[in-house]
């Protein structure tokens, strides 16, 4: 997942909420989690699902 400056000072919540999603959507109680600042997003990140 790729944040914004805004996003990436947020990342604890950010990534608090996905897991809980993940959890209640879905019933998946672990899950890894991988995020990228936009200044250092991986080149073609748009391949991966996320422009």
């Amino acid at each position: 997942m790729v944040l914004t400056e805004t996003g990436w000072q947020q990342l604890e919540s950010v990534k608090a909420e996905i897991k809980e999603q993940l959890k209640t959507r879905f019933n998946i109680a672990h899950s890894s989690l991988e995020f990228e600042h936009s200044d250092h997003a991986h080149q073609n990140a748009y391949l991966y699902g996320h422009e």
